[in-house]
């Protein structure tokens, strides 16, 4: 699994599709799920969601869970 900061941003959705087509699992991490979704950048890659803010570090737990 490869956690993507940022990944609902313009380089970030680019990161994501670039790993999602070559058959990497990805964890796609965003400020707001519901806004990233809806700006569609990702629509229709086969990612995990997770929210956070990579400044403030509290709100990583879940996205960094089962990361090596």
């Amino acid at each position: 699994m490869i956690l993507v900061t940022g990944a609902s941003g313009y380089l970030g959705s680019h990161i994501v599709k670039q790993l999602v087509e070559a058959g990497k699992p990805v964890r796609a991490l965003a400020r707001s799920r519901a806004r990233a979704e809806a700006e569609g950048r990702l629509a229709g890659f086969k990612i995990e969601w997770a929210e956070g803010d990579v400044t403030k570090p509290e709100s990583l737990a879940e996205a960094i869970k089962g990361m090596e």
